[in-house]
C-alpha cells in the first residue's frame, strides 16, 4: 500500500476515501491513519523525498517531515 506519492509535481497522501489528496491538507486524524497503516500493514511504500520532484515548498517541507518520521 502506498502511503506518499509524488504525481504532478505534488506531494501526496493516501486519504481515507482511497484516494490521493494534496499534502497540505492533512489532518491530525490522516496522520494517525497513516500512522496504524505503517504499524498494521506488512508491505507500505513511499515515493522517497526529492525537493526537485516537488514544486510547492510547503509540500516539500510537510512530505518530508513525515517521509523522515
Amino acid at each position: 500500500m502506498k502511503l506518499l506519492r509524488i504525481s504532478e509535481y505534488t506531494g501526496q497522501f493516501l486519504a481515507g476515501n482511497g484516494d490521493y489528496s494534496p499534502i497540505d491538507k492533512i489532518s491530525k486524524d490522516d496522520l494517525l491513519r497513516l500512522v496504524d497503516h505503517t504499524l498494521g500493514e506488512d508491505a507500505i511504500e513511499m515515493d522517497p523525498y526529492d525537493d526537485q520532484t516537488i514544486k510547492n515548498q510547503a509540500h516539500q517541507v510537510i512530505y518530508k517531515s513525515i517521509f523522515k518520521s
